[in-house]
């Protein structure tokens, strides 16, 4: 097995050892990752049966608007920054002045739930692959803890959810 990315690598090596410790193959892999401790069960079950109604598709996954529309991000250029998307992208001139509500909606994938086919990861060494349906999630639902002010961040939505 080639090393690549920690996921991708996960989850080859898992479905290739249940093909050949336990004869097991499956239709569908969910992927879960434990940095999203926020996701409903309903929104679970929302993307597996929309990949279950969606014929021949590498996955299904969640997203959110993006906050900073990446048509307003920028980039360094030594001492210099310049639009991260070139203009000739999407030819929207000056789209880093442009109102975001004129620019076409941007979303960015929150890790909360994949939904995969086998055969993507397998054939295509990809955990998402090129076919992909998305799931809308709001901003709480998409917490995403990768520092200490996100724990904070989650424990006080989590608290709010409880009613504490």
């Amino acid at each position: 097995m080639t090393r690549r990315g920690k996921s991708i690598g996960l989850l080859e090596h898992a479905l290739n050892w249940l093909s050949e410790k336990e004869d097991y193959r499956t239709d569908i892999v969910v992927q879960l990752k434990p940095t999203n401790p926020l996701r409903t069960a309903e929104t679970i079950d929302k993307c597996v049966e929309l990949y279950k109604e969606s014929e021949d598709i590498d996955a299904v996954i969640t997203v959110v608007k993006a906050s900073i529309h990446p048509l307003k991000t920028w980039k360094f250029d030594g001492e210099f920054v310049l639009p991260f998307v070139p203009e000739n992208v999407f030819g929207i001139k000056e789209a880093a002045k442009t109102a975001r509500q004129k620019l076409p909606a941007a979303y960015g994938n929150n890790s909360c739930v994949h939904v995969i086919n086998p055969k993507t990861i397998l054939e295509k060494h990809s955990s998402v692959g090129t076919k992909v349906k998305g799931v809308v999630l709001s901003r709480e639902e998409s917490i995403n803890i990768d520092e200490p002010l996100d724990f904070d961040v989650a424990e006080i939505i989590l608290r709010k959810r409880l009613g504490l």
